[in-house]
């Protein structure tokens, strides 16, 4: 966006000549209210003055400037300059100390800064401490929420187990990442703002999604962890901290009772959330959300374990003649050692007709098909797999 750099800080008649000089170099008017918000916004930093000219609809972190005091104007401007990159408080020391900034640094004054200002910052932005390397301004994600004071309760659906958790985050373990999904979007023609990742219990999936949105060079795009484990959602921002990511967060959430607005995203990953759900009314309510949540050319990546009595190498069974058997799900566990529901093939294919989806691509069939291979148990109810590329009927 900007760079950063020491700045050039105007007097008030001089910041209105430059408006004035920028208005006759582009034959570009601005009326009063716009000239004071550029003027109120950059502080009178040249550089700023200039931005706002030209881009006078830009979001700014704090709504009336008039609330900052000289040092928290410089302080998130600078941060501003810089949205989603790391300040240095040497940097800030310089910033708000000018020239001779050595002498008269002090960290228990750009801590008090730095807190004053956070009780400033709309609820749009959230200001990121890097522990032991600085501080990191970042458009939040939260306007995609109706109301994070509405999480106040864990799900009623399977109860996850410390010794679940401990399991996904073993890579040694057999287990499946986003990592493995991703293939099912090659070539296919995205345009992602907003992307939900539905109960992730690896925290690993953070970085390797962050990585396909580098990999794909989409810009300014917002992703959300959500999951109904706090545990999980307080590991899986520990895991974007550390990994100095922007433009993602961790909340709690629960599909089947979201607080999400509708039509909030581009691409929603449910990775065999479905199959922590207890009942048939479950699975409906979780898909339903799941098309309420996405935009109209929106995306469902879906990921099912599918009722091993029907597949399996052993048996030879065939899953497509299974019954529907919505009643009467199988329960399995696996190596994670975590009691969990699944339905048939055609159970889960006419849930996603009737939320109001089409099934683009199946993917991964051989490898769902063939998973129990890689376990060590005996036990017949082996757990094997679908993956899904869903769009909305039109």
């Amino acid at each position: 966006m900007l760079s950063y750099s020491c700045m050039t800080v105007v007097s008030y008649l001089e910041a209105n000549k430059l408006i004035e000089d920028l208005e006759l170099k582009t034959k570009k008017q601005v009326d009063e209210n716009t000239r004071q918000k550029i003027v109120g916004f950059s502080g009178r930093d040249e550089e700023l003055i200039k931005h706002f000219f030209d881009n006078p609809d830009a979001d700014y972190p704090v709504d009336d400037t008039s609330l900052l005091s000289k040092f928290e104007q410089k302080l998130i401007n600078l941060l501003y300059k810089n949205n989603g990159k790391n300040i240095s408080r040497d940097q800030i020391g310089e910033v708000l100390w000018g020239i001779n900034w050595y002498d008269k640094y002090s960290d228990w004054s750009i801590d008090t800064h730095i807190s004053n200002l956070r009780k400033k910052i709309n609820f749009d932005w959230k200001l990121i401490t890097k522990r032991e390397r600085g501080y990191m301004l970042s458009k939040s994600v939260h306007e995609l929420l109706i109301s994070n004071n509405e999480f106040i309760k864990e799900s009623p659906t399977v109860k996850i187990t410390q010794n679940y958790i401990n399991y996904m985050n073993d890579p040694k373990n057999v287990r499946k990442t986003l990592k493995d999904l991703f293939i099912a979007l090659d070539n296919v023609n995205l345009n992602i703002k907003n992307i939900l990742v539905i109960n992730s219990f690896s925290v690993d999936n953070i970085s390797h999604l962050a990585e396909w949105i580098k990999n794909n060079s989409f810009k300014d795009t917002n992703s959300v962890f959500s999951n109904f484990n706090q545990s999980m959602v307080i590991h899986n921002q520990k895991e974007i901290t550390n990994h100095n990511i922007s433009n993602m967060i961790s909340v709690f959430d629960d599909i089947n009772d979201t607080k999400f607005k509708n039509a909030s995203f581009d691409l929603i990953i449910n990775d065999f959330r479905l199959n922590f759900n207890n009942l048939h009314t479950q699975n409906i309510k979780s898909m339903k959300n799941m098309f309420k949540l996405l935009t109209d050319d929106g995306t469902l990546l879906l990921s099912v374990v599918v009722d091993p009595r029907y597949e399996s190498i052993k048996y030879g069974k065939n899953q497509k003649k299974a019954p529907i058997n919505k009643n009467s799900p199988c329960i399995f566990e696996a190596d994670e050692h975590l009691p969990r529901k699944c339905f048939t093939v055609p159970y889960y294919k006419l849930l996603i007709q009737k939320s109001g989806f089409k099934i683009i691509r199946e993917f991964d069939n051989k490898e769902g098909k063939t998973w129990v291979r890689r376990l060590k148990e005996t036990d017949k109810n082996l757990p094997t797999y679908r993956r899904y590329l869903l769009k909305k009927i039109n």
